[in-house]
């Protein structure tokens, strides 16, 4: 599977949240945005969207 630089540095640079719970949330947010990404089911606009959306209800 490719590796999209924009997720992949925001993955890299991104701290710890410091609960196991936020973490697992977080890998699987971008594990979700990378399929969606990678099967062409949203566009890179509606992805950023979709992660602003997530991150207000889940964290």
């Amino acid at each position: 599977m490719k590796e999209d630089s924009s997720y992949a540095e925001e993955t890299k640079s991104r701290k710890s949240c410091g609960t196991p719970a936020k973490t697992s949330a977080l890998l699987f947010l971008d594990v979700l945005c990378t399929y969606f990404e990678e099967e062409q089911i949203l566009d890179k606009e509606q992805i950023k969207l979709f992660r602003k959306q997530w991150m207000a209800e889940k964290m």
